[in-house]
This record gives structure tokens, sequence and C-alpha cells, in this order.
């Protein structure tokens, strides 16, 4: 054979033949014989295998190159679409004589109304004098001077308790509280009304309800909150928190304008639906929490009184005293994606807490974005946050705008500065990992206003207030997020 093949003997049927080493007999002798080439050395099979692996990292760069040559081209397009939408709506902006004046719609910190008011600059009455009429419906509700100097606002009676006509119903029988009978005003008190619209959106409206009613015959009506309590274990590893139950009355009068001040608005805190009738639930609620923080301030923020210590009112408190949930608010740390904040928003939607986000200083923007100022028509400056949206300033001191990219076609928003806004779990989807995700997650918000201010030319006001913005634009653009948890850990 050739000498290529390593030989040895081997005795078959009384017959010495010389047989390949891998080419054995089957079993008994009976057969064929195979031949089988000579094995390769070491220094072959190295080589061999070195070789192979080369050629599979070469194939594996090759595939990943023409992937990347394939697939990107679509996306690099879609990004310079995005890049020259979001350049026209920086273009469009609206300008400030589109917006609201501030002053005229009440936020956390720019309401003419209580900034302007000597309602900071009294002397607060002792707890045992608003102990005493806490139960006394005629008891004394401060009420702050209106704008322009000069404008005074005084009660009037609402539903008919002395005999007058009524103006409205405290709600309609068999409806239920509407997210549409929540309308700000002048106060700036939004954290109470996004609270409120929250609690509705989180299908507690029914027990909402149940805190402000007119007992039968009585020519007042009842109000009651919760305080923290002493922590008390439920469930195995959780704890919630007790709550003790405060009642006070109110009579039905509100604070309207009187005739010939010049009020530039009729009403000082929120108003009554449109109707017919006009429910006058919230309104009459609003007059209730004053009340109440003037029994309780560790629930108020402002130091004066009466409706004036309405005036920045922690959204998270709101809820806590009004469904006697743990309240909770968690703030932003850090520009962009703060890891707090991000979070919490992702436990309000797959949860459904009443939740309410809160804006920053939008002439600042302090907190948000870390990109260098640049200019834009209509704006004093933008700041690129990366491929989660644009925050851009405006002009007018009360408003910012968020590009948010997250769209087939980038869109702009409105953020009222230093505002609250209710998360609507009616229309926004949990995130489920599969067809919701963190990337695409959209999320329905609403204004306390009623109505949520245009972003640019071509726009229209929100009638109702609610609009959807992305889970990632959502993220970068609030300061703040407060929810009532029923868990104290």
């Amino acid at each position: 054979m050739a000498s290529s093949t390593e030989y040895f003997p081997m005795t078959k049927q009384g017959v010495v033949v010389e047989e390949d080493k891998v080419g054995l007999l089957p079993a008994g002798g009976q057969g064929y014989i195979r031949f089988m080439p000579k094995p390769w050395p070491l220094w072959k099979k190295a080589l061999a295998t070195l070789g192979t692996l080369l050629l599979a990292l070469l194939l594996f760069a090759g595939g990943m190159l023409l992937q990347w040559r394939a697939t990107p081209l679509p996306s690099r397009r879609a990004a310079s679409e995005a890049k020259n939408s979001t350049e026209l709506l920086l273009a469009s902006l609206a300008p400030p004589s589109k917006f609201i004046q501030p002053g005229l719609r009440g936020t956390n910190a720019n309401s003419e109304f209580i900034n302007n008011s000597p309602g900071f600059n009294l002397v607060r009455p002792n707890a045992a004098q608003f102990e005493a009429g806490r139960l006394n419906p005629q008891a004394t509700i401060f009420l702050p001077g209106g704008t322009p100097p000069g404008c005074v606002y005084e009660f009037q009676p609402q539903l008919g308790f002395d005999g007058s006509a009524p103006k409205g119903v405290l709600l309609n029988p068999g409806v239920p509280l509407r997210r549409d009978d929540i309308l700000q005003v002048n106060v700036g008190d939004c954290g109470l009304g996004a609270a409120v619209l929250a609690i509705i959106a989180a299908g507690m409206g029914e027990q909402l309800e149940r805190r402000l009613v007119r007992p039968a015959g009585a020519a007042f009506l009842q109000a009651t909150f919760d305080v923290p309590g002493l922590s008390s274990a439920a469930l195995p590893g959780r704890t919630v928190r007790t709550t003790t139950p405060v009642t006070l009355r109110i009579d039905d009068a509100l604070p309207v304008a009187r005739a010939g001040t010049g009020c530039s608005a009729s009403h000082l805190g929120f108003v009554g639906s449109t109707g017919p009738p006009p429910v006058l639930f919230m309104p009459l609620l609003e007059k209730a929490v004053a009340k109440f923080l003037d029994l309780h301030p560790e629930f108020r923020v402002a130091d004066g009184f009466g409706y004036a210590g309405l005036e920045g009112i922690r959204p998270a408190k709101a809820i806590a005293a009004l469904t006697g949930f743990e309240s909770r608010e968690v703030s932003r740390k850090k520009p962009e994606f703060d890891d707090d904040i991000t979070l919490a928003l992702f436990n309000c939607i797959q949860l459904a807490m009443p939740c309410v986000v809160a804006t920053t200083n939008a002439l600042t923007l302090a907190g948000l974005g870390n990109g260098v100022p640049q200019t834009a028509p209509g704006t004093t400056g933008v700041i690129v946050s990366g491929d989660a949206g644009v925050l851009a300033t405006t002009s007018n001191p009360a408003y910012y705008f968020v590009i948010d990219p997250v769209a087939p076609v980038a869109k702009a928003r409105a953020w009222v500065g230093n505002h609250a806004y209710a998360i609507d779990h009616e229309k926004t989807p949990r995130i489920d990992g599969e067809e919701v995700t963190l990337e695409n997650a959209v999320v329905t918000l609403r204004n306390p206003w009623g109505f949520n201010p245009v972003a640019t030319n071509v726009e229209v006001i929100e009638p109702d207030g609610t609009f959807e913005i992305s889970f990632k634009a959502l993220a970068i653009s609030v300061d703040s997020v407060g929810f009532g948890s029923p868990f104290i850990d």
C-alpha cells in the first residue's frame, strides 16, 4: 500500500493481512476492509483549528457589516426626518401672545391673587380658635385680595341653603363626579385639583364623593379628611397606615367677585362645571380643604391661612388627606433619566395609583436637561436631552416646551411651569414588555385648568386639558412625582 499509510498485521480467517489502524474488520472477522487516511500531526491540527476560527470570525464580521449596511439606512433616514421635524417645530413655537397670561390661571407659583395678598403677613389665629370653628359652618375663612388692586371677593350662597335660588348642585343625582367637573381658576392650588383628578382616574371617585356630603335635612355640608395615625401590620411583610378622621362643616357660600370692584376673574378658586346645572363639588371641596389646612398646617406649604393657605399644596399631601393613603413624593436628583423619577412613573402606571407629576421653573428649567443652550425662534434657549426629547424655554416665563421624538412625527407639548398634572390611568395602557415597552409607552395626562396651552402655531388648545406624551419625554420633563400608597414600607 501507499507509504503514507501506517500498517500493522492482523489475522483474518487464518490469513495474515496488513490493515489500516482505523479500518478494522467488524466483530467475527466478517465483512469488508475500509482504508482510512493517516491522521494529521498535532501541528497540522492546531493550524487547521486556528484557520477555522479565523474564517468564522471573518464570516461573523462580514455578516455584521452587511446587516449594518442593510438595516441602518431607514433608521438613519428616520432620524434625519425627526431632526428636521424637530427644527420645524422649534421654528413654529407659539409666541407668548397665544398663551394664557400668568395669574389668570393658578399654578403652584404664579398666582398673582395669592402672591399679592396680605394674607401671608397676617398673624395666624391659634389652634384653639380654628378648632372652635371646625363644626361651625359659618366660621370665617380668610379670603385674599384679588387682581387688580381694589378687587374684592366675597362669599355668596350657591346651593340655596338660605332660601335663595340655587346656582348649581353639589352632584347630579346618579351621575358620578367627572374629570370635566374639575376646573381650576385663580388660587395656586393646582396640586389639589390634580390630586382629585388622579383619584378619579384611579377608580376611587365614589369614595371621594363621600368625603363631602350634605346630611339629611342639614343646611350645611360635612367634610371628612384623614390624618396619619399609628401604623399597623395588615399583610405579611407589609405595613399599612391607620388614619384618624377629621370631620368639619362648611356652608354653601363660595368666593365670588364683588360687582364693580374690577376683578379680572369672577371666581377666586375652582369653578363649577358648565352644567346645566353646574356641579359645585370641587369648589366646595376646595373651601373645605382650606378649613382643614387651618386645622392641620402640617398638610400645607404656604404660610397663609384660609384660601391663602392653599397656595402650593403638595399633590401627595392632598391625596393622603382625601384617601387615607401614605403620602409619597419623589423629587428629581439629576437631569434626564433620574432613576427615582423613572421608577416612580413606572410604578404609577403599573399599579394604577393616584399619581400626579409636577413641573419645574419654566424660566430656568432647574434640574432638567444637560445640553448647551441654543437659540431658536420664539425661545430664549434650548436644552438638548439626547434621544428622549428636546426641552425649550420661552420668552414667556410661565411655560416651557418638550419636543417628543418617540411619536412617528416629532410633537411639541407645552408645560406650565411649577404646575401639577394628573396621570389618567383609564387612557394610559400598562407596560407589558411586549406590545407596550418603555421605548414606546405613551402616558395620558390631564391639566386641572380644564385645558392645556398650545405649543405651536398650528395647534389648538386641548379643550379638556388631556394630552398624550411618551414615557421617555415625560421622564425627562418633570421635577417630581407625588402619589398615595396604602403601604408605608
